[in-house]
Parts: C-alpha cells; structure tokens; sequence
C-alpha cells in the first residue's frame, strides 16, 4: 500500500487560521481590560467629587480600637490655610486722656478700649455724654472733652447742640479737616480759662470782648451766618469794624469750634 502524502498547502492554511485566532483573542483581551480600566477609574473621581472619602474614612489607630476621623484632619487643614492674619483697627485717642497718642487694638473694640488703652480719662475729662459702648473706625482720630470743653459748650449752646458736638468728637467719620484742627488745638490748650467762641456765641457773649459793642457784634453774627462760620480767628478782620488793632487786642479771648 502507498502512504498518502500530506498536502503542504494545507499546513500553511492552518498556520494562518491559528494566527488570526491569537490575534483576535489578544486584541478581545486588551478591550475588555481597557473598559474595565476606565470604569473603575470614573467610579473613583465620582466617590471624590461627591466628597465621600473626605467626610466618613475612619482610620483604626494601634490595636486599642480607637479610631480618629479623617474628616478632623481635613478640616483643620483647611481651617488653618484658609485663616489669616486678624484684623485691627488704629485710632488716633487725644484731649482729655492721660497719655494722648496712637493704638493699635482689635477689631470689634469700642470707645472705651481705647480710651484704656490711652491710659484712662484725665481728673478733668467729662465722659458722661460719651457713648463708651460706640465701635471703633480705623485710621481715625477720637477727641476726649475735658469739663472745661464742656462748661464752654453749655455757655453757648442748647443741650442739644452741645450734645450734637461732643458726638462728632469721638464720631469722627463726621469731622472735617477744620474739626480736626480744632480737636487737636483745644486738646493742648484744655487749662485755658472758657474763651468766646465766635462760632456760636450770641450777641451778648460776643459784647464781652473788649471794643466790641452791639453794633459790632451783630456784623459778627451776619458775616458767621453768610459764610456757615469762622474757619480761621484771622477772618474776623474781615467784619467791618475790626482791624488789626482791635483784633490783637480780643484775639486771647476768642476760640472757634465746629459748626
């Protein structure tokens, strides 16, 4: 009998259909890893985002079974970035105060920290229609009446205006740059006996000065009314009537405040 032979064709035929098959079954293999891959990946930005694994992690601790909040931690860290310098105010305290001068305090503080801070109210400040309780303004100055100030302010005002005054001392928000100026002349001149003040003052105040009668102390009071006040004692040689000589001699005994 003869063998039969075996067709070379064929083997190369069953070389290239197990190749195909090998290359399928890779490429299958690497599909299904990729999808794999990525699920879990969208399954864990989803957990993050979602805030679960800051907020409920438990972590044991040793072999006590004592267990510390990860959540803790997170929120200190977060406290501590977040969190800065505290803020402060500085004013300015002058008038009738033991040591006038600037202080720095913490935000939220009142009139009377820093009326502590400046060392406390003089023997002769008047506190009394002071609103201690007032919140302090940054970069502002507070002037302290002294009983002097006051007694001034009664001579020549209701109580009304006078308490209207005293409020825009330690209200300073309110003040011009002319109250400014008058705040910190008086707060060095506090032991001066009362003077007139030509702001306010009513004819007969005005008729104590020397040389100045009825007549002028009514163009006193024109000219103060016309202009909304004295901003200067130098502009009352511009009244009618007073000139230089008469000014030197009256000038001792005069004062402006704030309108």
């Amino acid at each position: 009998m003869f063998k039969k032979k075996r067709d070379p064709a064929f083997g190369d035929r069953l070389l290239r259909i197990l190749l195909i098959i090998g290359l399928l079954v890779s490429v299958l293999t690497f599909v299904l890893w990729y999808t794999n891959r990525n699920s879990a990946l969208l399954t864990v930005e989803g957990s993050v985002e979602g805030g679960e694994n800051l907020t409920t992690a438990d972590t044991p601790v040793g072999k006590t079974g004592t267990t510390t909040n990860t959540s803790v931690h997170t929120e200190t860290e977060r406290t501590t970035s977040t969190s800065g310098p505290r803020e402060l105010v500085k004013v300015y305290v002058t008038g009738a105060v033991i040591q006038p001068g600037v202080y720095t305090l913490k935000a939220g503080s009142c009139l009377i920290d820093a009326l502590e801070a400046a060392g406390g109210a003089a023997t002769d400040a008047s506190i009394q229609y002071i609103n201690l309780a007032q919140l302090l303004i940054s970069h502002t100055m507070i002037y302290i009446p002294s009983e002097a100030d006051v007694a001034t302010l009664k001579e020549n005002h209701e109580i009304s205006e006078m308490l209207r005054i005293i409020d825009k001392w330690v209200q300073p928000l309110e003040l011009s740059a002319h109250e400014y100026t008058y705040a910190i002349n008086t707060a060095g001149n506090r032991q001066e006996k009362a003077k007139v003040d030509i702001n306010h003052a009513d004819m007969k105040a005005l008729m104590t000065l020397p040389g100045i009668g009825e007549v002028t102390a009514a163009k006193i009071i024109e000219f103060r009314e016309s202009r909304g006040g004295f901003r200067d004692l130098n502009e009352l040689m511009l009244v009618p009537g007073i000139k230089e000589g008469k000014f030197a001699a009256l000038v001792s005994g005069i004062t402006i405040s704030p309108r």
